[in-house]
């Protein structure tokens, strides 16, 4: 597999710079953006194995942002970012059973864990 392209999306301008630096570092090609309306205008399908989404955010939250990425790529892979406590996603198991509770990630988190939920969902070599 050629390096990873990965989307996240978070409205946290430091952080997802942070994420960002660290993803490109271990080889993924990035592309980040804060607001989950421009993704839609702008996204294509097949372009990303895998978006990583933050939860919080206002206007659209991950969940809803992820439900409509999938009608429109359907092969698309996912983590979710939160400050939340993970217990809450319990509760969203039934609405995405595709996603594997180790996607639902609580921030802050390390680039290595990460990278690590990364690799495993993408099968992946990732430096």
């Amino acid at each position: 597999m050629s390096s990873p392209r990965i989307l996240l999306v978070d409205d946290e301008p430091d952080l997802r710079k942070i994420i960002k630096r660290g993803l490109e570092l271990s080889g993924c090609i990035v592309d980040s953006e804060g607001n989950p309306k421009s993704v839609l205008a702008t996204f294509r399908p097949r372009r990303y194995d895998m978006v990583i989404l933050d939860v919080g955010m206002p206007n659209m939250d991950g969940f809803e942002l992820y439900e409509r990425l999938a009608k429109l790529d359907g092969q698309i892979k996912v983590c979710f970012l939160t400050a939340f406590d993970v217990e809450y996603f319990r509760e969203f198991r039934d609405r995405f059973p595709e996603v594997p509770e180790k996607c639902f990630l609580r921030k802050p988190i390390g680039i290595r864990d990460l990278l690590n939920t990364v690799k495993s969902q993408l099968d992946t070599a990732i430096a």
